[in-house]
């Protein structure tokens, strides 16, 4: 008996047999005759396949989360702006219960080739089902990537915060080397929590990388 789709999934067929690259007739039958294997071609179609999806909670444990904030202040870097946003972000230990699925994508892996708007690839990404953070995540996260490469940036899309006159910042995350101390020549390798623009208009790399909600 033929399958049948409801009017959204076939809309999707089409447009994916609209878009579909010319394929030579030999390749097409044999996937025809190996459904398996055309089944692992198709699973390529989800934009973030292989992305482990990270799960965090936000304590309903007060302590627990003082304790997390006062470990990024005493042993992650903030710099001007992380500082800034740091404690704009989370002016007393948030009371918020709750947690939330997170998966890390390139904006490429959304599609866009050239350079977009904050604006705009959050619309796209709601698309995917992909929303902000919640604003624990940042620390969160910082704490959980103990073993970020050298110079990675990682961004982490939360609602942007206001750290001032109206000035809009987001998180990073970054590991960099830093002198061990002022008097030092010595090396070491150093976590930071850093804050970088949050306005919708300001244009974003496609190759730059960001943490994003499941919805």
């Amino acid at each position: 008996m033929p399958k049948t789709y409801d009017r959204h999934t076939a809309a999707f067929l089409a447009k994916v047999a609209e878009n579909m690259p010319i394929l030579p007739a030999a390749v097409m039958q044999g996937l025809m005759e190996n459904p398996q294997v055309l089944k692992q071609v198709l699973a390529e179609l989800h934009p973030w396949k292989g992305q482990m999806a990270i799960h965090f909670m936000c304590s309903h444990m007060k302590r627990h989360e003082k304790e997390m904030l006062n470990e990024i202040r005493n042993n992650v870097y903030l710099a001007t702006w992380g500082r800034k946003l740091f404690d704009a972000a989370f002016p007393d230990t948030p009371t918020v219960t709750g947690g939330c699925f997170t998966v890390r994508l390139k904006l490429r892996q959304l599609g866009f080739t050239e350079p977009v708007t904050l604006r705009d690839f959050k619309k796209r990404a709601l698309q995917f089902g992909l929303t902000e953070c919640p604003l624990f995540v940042a620390y969160h996260y910082r704490l959980r990537y103990r073993d970020q490469p050298l110079n990675e940036m990682l961004y982490i899309l939360t609602k942007s915060v206001d750290i001032g006159n109206g000035e809009l910042s987001l998180f990073g995350l970054t590991c960099r080397e830093m002198s061990a101390s002022p008097q030092s020549r010595d090396y070491e390798r150093k976590l930071w929590l850093d804050g970088h623009y949050g306005q919708d208009d300001f244009m974003w790399n496609p190759d730059t990388e960001w943490v994003f909600a499941l919805k």
